[in-house]
């Protein structure tokens, strides 16, 4: 256990919604935790099941748990809400539906205490994985930050929040777009950008549970949605990417951005009056990149020539797609 009364305070932030059968196994994974400094922002995003109930009964369990209960807005605005409520100088994100490796937060704050590097970065287990010892000593490797964060932005590594033990202070200024799925794709490179070094561990440190069913990026109905936003966050990396000093990686983010965009405008439901404004959005976006995407060798000829007809007729386009499909 962690005995130090001086250790760096961590705070872990919980944002829950809808998933009161699954909270407190997630919350009790944070209090098995080694490292004893921390606080826990749990933060009730308009729950309609009984997780508000497992709140308050989490919350008079241990006084390192805080509990904001506020009106549903999404992932991105309870975790903006609780970034400025923390008062940890380390700052870990967890989902709701997922669990710790008790020796998470000692792990990674060690590592990064030991090599002095900016963020630090572990493993998952997906689903009933077997688990795997943490080594001794812990196996690591320290990354230059601009060479990972060319690396994010191409999506060669994960954009997952949870993976990263971070620093408060390098999300002062950061603020996750409300209203948004895939809200990690369209912040770690701006936050990573910040630094100097990223160690990545070699240890599995997080249970990622990816088959729950309730889970709304798993829904039928939010799919399509899922889509633009994922379109969203790469042409917003192909804007970063231009404008701080990836020029090596903007063809690949582009490539990227127009699948996405491509496949979000796939089906007929593309074409509801609330994915207009993200369709203006995708058309600007290939209409800025245009000679970029027609001198492209990493995009074949289709998508060219469906991002040209996306540019011009989006509703034609998609009209034309499902009669095709």
């Amino acid at each position: 256990m962690d005995l130090k009364s001086d250790r760096k305070l961590l705070t872990f932030i919980v944002p829950a919604y809808n998933t009161g059968n699954l909270l407190e196994k997630c919350i009790q994974s944070i209090l098995c935790q080694t490292y004893e400094n921390f606080e826990c922002i749990i933060v009730n995003d308009g729950s309609t099941d009984n997780t508000g109930e497992v709140c308050d009964k989490l919350g008079k369990s241990d006084a390192r748990i805080r509990i904001i209960s506020k009106e549903n807005e999404g992932l991105s605005v309870a975790r903006n809400i609780a970034v400025k409520e923390a008062k940890g100088y380390y700052l870990m994100f967890v989902d709701s539906d997922d669990a710790l490796v008790p020796q998470n937060a000692m792990v990674m704050i060690d590592t990064l205490e030991k090599t002095g590097a900016d963020a630090a970065m572990c493993k998952y287990f997906s689903n009933d994985e077997s688990p795997k010892p943490v080594s001794v000593p812990v196996s690591y490797e320290v990354k230059d930050a601009h060479e990972f964060c060319d690396k994010v932005l191409r999506d060669e590594i994960g954009s997952q929040l949870w993976q990263f033990m971070f620093k408060k202070e390098q999300w002062d200024d950061i603020v996750s777009p409300p209203g948004r799925y895939a809200q990690d794709m369209a912040v770690l490179h701006m936050v990573i950008d910040k630094m100097k070094t990223v160690v990545m561990l070699d240890e599995y440190l997080y249970y990622y549970f990816v088959s729950r069913t309730d889970n709304t990026s798993n829904t039928k109905s939010h799919k399509t949605k899922g889509k633009f936003d994922r379109a969203y966050a790469f042409w917003k990396r192909v804007e970063f990417a231009k404008d701080n000093g990836y020029p090596d990686a903007v063809e690949d983010v582009l490539t990227k951005a127009v699948a996405f965009s491509v496949m979000a405008l796939s089906k007929k439901d593309a074409l509801d009056e609330k994915y207009a404004d993200d369709i203006k959005m995708i058309q600007h976006g290939i209409r800025e990149n245009k000679k970029s995407i027609s001198a492209s060798a990493k995009l074949d000829s289709k998508k060219k020539a469906a991002s040209t007809a996306i540019m011009y007729a989006p509703r034609l386009y998609v009209h034309i797609r499902t009669l095709l499909h």
